[in-house]
């Protein structure tokens, strides 16, 4: 069944993501996008009353609802009422997955990591609007399935002096018992020192194994639409610095990025921990 990223993101955020997943299970049951009411009930993963209730909620947003029929929104569409441009690549989930309320969201989770990357459960958080239990909870799920892969990451420095100290985290500081601010929507990073080098543990690298589609005609369309719209705004793929480089990148951007932005992590050549381990540069 084939969703998108962005979309789902902002549905589980703002709490849409039980019409969405009616919405998605009738675009592939109705593809010229009109039904009877009563083959919307038979094709519904719910019962009448639920159904009755995700339709009140998705009426004049997935779809119109008139005379006994429904009509379904098209993606240019629901993508312009919320000012949600699918940018990412849409990525296929299994339908036995739609069944189960639990296994839609840990799916819809692992899709958005089409790109791998290294974020934090603090901005998870933001994009998806659910609290770091739920978020680990969905993750668990989806790595029992297949659908996703998580790497952990360590950090090594040298122990801060007094010209670098103020380039380390305020987290990694905390934790060594240096910086005694207090930050109510920071965690503390766990860190550890041998060798006269420290250690602290980093966000985790996210990628997902679920088929991807490439992006069409109809999703430039949407995004267009959507960039367009009142009130319009990033969705859940706003864009992030990059800060880590691997062996694969090239050497000059990470130069450019050290210089423009005083540190970056880059890529060792060994784990450690059972961890990908990433070397602390800051100038």
């Amino acid at each position: 069944m084939r969703t998108y990223p962005d979309l789902s993101a902002n549905c589980i955020q703002e709490g849409l993501d039980l019409p969405l997943r009616l919405w998605y299970l009738l675009r592939q049951a109705a593809p010229m996008g009109r039904l009877p009411l009563g083959e919307v009930f038979a094709l519904s993963c719910g019962n009448r009353r639920q159904t009755r209730s995700w339709l009140r909620k998705g009426n004049g947003l997935f779809w119109t609802v008139a005379d006994g029929r429904l009509w379904l929104a098209g993606l240019g569409k629901v993508c312009e009422r919320l000012g949600i441009p699918p940018r990412l690549a849409p990525a296929e989930v299994p339908l036995d997955a739609i069944q189960n309320l639990q296994l839609f969201r840990a799916a819809l989770f692992a899709s958005w990591f089409g790109r791998p990357c290294i974020i934090s459960q603090k901005r998870l958080g933001e994009l998806f609007g659910r609290a770091p239990k739920t978020l680990y909870s969905w993750g668990q799920i989806a790595q029992e399935h297949g659908w996703l892969e998580v790497t952990h990451n360590v950090a090594q420095a040298s122990l801060p002096d007094d010209d670098t100290i103020d380039r380390y985290p305020s987290g990694v500081l905390r934790a060594m018992g240096i910086d005694d601010i207090e930050e109510e929507s920071s965690r503390t990073n766990f860190v550890w020192s041998s060798n006269g080098k420290l250690y602290w543990k980093l966000p985790n690298r996210y990628a997902s194994t679920l088929e991807r589609g490439p992006v069409t005609t109809l999703q430039k369309r949407a995004e267009k639409a959507a960039r367009q719209a009142p009130g319009s705004g990033a969705g859940a793929n706003g864009a992030f610095r990059k800060m880590f480089f691997t062996l694969e990148d090239d050497v000059r951007d990470a130069h450019r990025a050290l210089q423009q932005y005083g540190l970056v992590f880059t890529e060792m050549r060994r784990r450690r921990y059972d961890a990908r381990l990433w070397f602390f540069n800051i100038i």
